[in-house]
This record gives structure tokens, C-alpha cells and sequence, in this order.
């Protein structure tokens, strides 16, 4: 699915053209192609599934007064979608959102929002990839991170230095154990690429996660090529 601007002339799609869908929801137009659902079946997709069931169930748990409390959060703090534009999600989503990324390392659910602000993003980062141990090295500072900070991990693999876009491509490597220090290695990218060869190109993103809040810094990312 990918979002999209629509021009002066049109002021909204919706419907299939093809094997195109268009449609729009609170958080603006999206293009999808027309697809049979697939049943998840990979490790990562069941624990996806999973959290997002946990969390419903959570939220429907929660009392009334802890419900409007994620919905004024959310209306204070926007998040920015991947064509720069400020959304405002409901106070389920960001309910989720936020207990999504604890739940990576069995952190407690949190039921009130916080009140405390994000986390400092990285000053540097540079990683490393080595073909033939399959491990990933990443050096960063500030280190070590913090009491509760942990690192954030995306990565994505391609081919060649040609493919300059790789938003779409990124998977979630995973979260680090709190108060982090330099270097952080790392030997699951096959677990989510299968072997990565040398010449290919690994980029990694990174953000500092507060692992009592949920909330994340902002990402910095960097690429190398497998040696």
C-alpha cells in the first residue's frame, strides 16, 4: 500500500481501476493493488497479528477516563507519515502503538500515556557488515544510552548502491537491552533476509527507544556494503 498526493484536478479517488484500488482514510488517499488476503505465516507476521489482538483486547479494558486520556495525547502529538505530512491518530492506535514497541522485549504494558518527552536521537552511527560471520556492527554514540534507552533497529537489504529508496523495504531487526553501549553487534539480518552477500548494500536505521514510554527519538539511518 502506498500513500499519494492527488493533484489539482482531482480531488478524490476512490475504487478500483484495474488491479489498482484507491481509497482514503482519517489519515489521507492510499494506492493498494487489488490482492487475495495471505494468511500470516512467518514467525515475525504471527507476533504482529498477535500484538495488535493483545492490545485491542487491552484497550477495551481500559476505563473511560484512560481512553480520552490517549485521545488528547494523540491530538497533541502528531506523528509524521512517510510523505512529511502531520497525522493525528486516535487514541486506540496510539495506544497500540506505543505498547507495541515495549512488547518487543516483554516490557510492561503502560495504560496512560506519558508525559515525559521522547528520547535524544543518536549523535553518529556507523555500521558495519560482515558477510562471512553474517554479523552486523554498529557503532554510535551517545553510549551508553541511558537507564531505560535501548536501540531501535530497522534494516534493509539491496543489491547495489543504485536503489536510493528503501523506505519500504526496511523490517524490524529488533530491540537491545536497556542502557546500550558501543558497539552493538548483531547476527540476526539473515533471520529476515536470508544470506546477505558481499557487494550488497545494508542500511540500517536507528532510534532510541524509551523502554518505560514507548517513545521512540528521531531515526538516524546509514548504509554499507557487505564485506
Amino acid at each position: 500500500m502506498a500513500k499519494t498526493r492527488l493533484g489539482i484536478m482531482v480531488g478524490e479517488a476512490s475504487g478500483a481501476l484495474g488491479a489498482t484500488v484507491f481509497s482514503h482514510n482519517r489519515y489521507g488517499t492510499y494506492v493498494r493493488l487489488r490482492a487475495v488476503p495471505v494468511q500470516p505465516n512467518s514467525e515475525y507476521q504471527l507476533n504482529a497479528k498477535d500484538t495488535l489482538t493483545k492490545y485491542s483486547q487491552a484497550w477495551s479494558a481500559l476505563t473511560d477516563v484512560q481512553r480520552k486520556s490517549w485521545s488528547t495525547w494523540a491530538a497533541t502529538n502528531p506523528i509524521i507519515d512517510n510523505l512529511g505530512d502531520k497525522r493525528i491518530l486516535t487514541g486506540h492506535v496510539a495506544f497500540i502503538m506505543l505498547n507495541a514497541r515495549l512488547r518487543q522485549d516483554e516490557d510492561p504494558q503502560i495504560s496512560i500515556p506519558p508525559i515525559t518527552a521522547p528520547p535524544t536521537a543518536l549523535t553518529s552511527m556507523t555500521p558495519t557488515y560482515t558477510a562471512a560471520t553474517d554479523l552486523l556492527s554498529i557503532a554510535f554514540a551517545p553510549s551508553p544510552l541511558g537507564e531505560n534507552n535501548a536501540l531501535y533497529i530497522w534494516v534493509a537489504v539491496v543489491e547495489s548502491t543504485s536503489r536510493k529508496y528503501v523506505k519500504n523495504l526496511y523490517k524490524r531487526l529488533g530491540v537491545t537491552s536497556k542502557n546500550t553501549t558501543t558497539p552493538y553487534e548483531a547476527d540476526s539480518v539473515p533471520l529476515r533476509f536470508g544470506d546477505v552477500q558481499v557487494g550488497q548494500i545494508v542500511h540500517v536505521k536507528i532510534a532510541v527507544l524509551d523502554r518505560v514510554s514507548g517513545l521512540i527519538s528521531q531515526p538516524r539511518a546509514a548504509s554499507v556494503a557487505a564485506t
